[in-house]
């Protein structure tokens, strides 16, 4: 094992010695504080005055007049280009040849409704028109010429409608006569025969 260290004995610090670096701790702080102060006296003494120069009050010049109440308004010359805010294409809802321009169609005219903007060739729609009339007045020949039947038709059924009446009463007296015996089974088959014909004709006419 190893034996255990052993205290080193040192030697005692003399008085004299001792009371020297007790005086040296207490006079180097003191010596600094004195020093400062000193050499601050000593660089404010010596520093040159400064003159201060005394502020002078600038004058400006205007010219008074008389304030009125006017409007004003400035005239500016400014070059440039005018830009639109929003574009609108504009389509024709038909198609064709253009034959001409209005007069303000062109870049940043101004329009008006109503104005002409591009003439199209007319003669395929006037064409297309006139027939279009042609077959109107031909559909109102046919609507009337059709009115003048219908109302044949209604004369045929009203006159039909009165011969068969006349029919089923020269049939029930035909009935009558035939219950007496005064009439032939024949002649009674002809006066059903004809009431038959009438509702026969009613249903046609109607």
């Amino acid at each position: 094992m190893k034996p255990p260290d052993k205290a080193i004995a040192r030697p005692p610090v003399p008085t004299g010695l001792r009371i020297a670096r007790f005086v040296a701790k207490a006079i180097i702080p003191i010596a600094l504080i004195v020093g400062g102060v000193v050499g601050y006296r000593v660089l404010n003494a010596t520093t040159p005055a400064l003159e201060t120069s005394r502020a002078v009050e600038r004058v400006w010049p205007v010219e008074a007049a008389t304030v009125r109440i006017a409007r004003v308004q400035p005239t500016i010359i400014a070059y440039g280009t005018l830009q639109a805010g929003r574009e609108v294409d504009l389509r024709p809802l038909v198609g064709g040849e253009v034959m001409g321009l209005g007069a303000g169609f062109e870049d940043g005219g101004e329009v008006s409704a109503g104005a002409t903007l591009i003439e199209i060739d007319p003669f395929d729609y006037e064409t297309a028109l006139a027939e279009a009339r042609a077959n109107l007045t031909e559909a109102d020949a046919r609507i009337a010429e059709s009115n003048a039947r219908i109302a044949l038709e209604e004369s045929s059924l009203a006159n039909a409608r009165a011969q068969l009446e006349i029919a089923e009463r020269d049939l029930e007296r035909a009935v009558a006569l035939q219950g007496r015996g005064a009439l032939s089974d024949r002649t009674l088959d002809e006066r059903r025969l004809t009431v038959e014909q009438r509702r026969q004709q009613i249903i046609q006419n109607e």
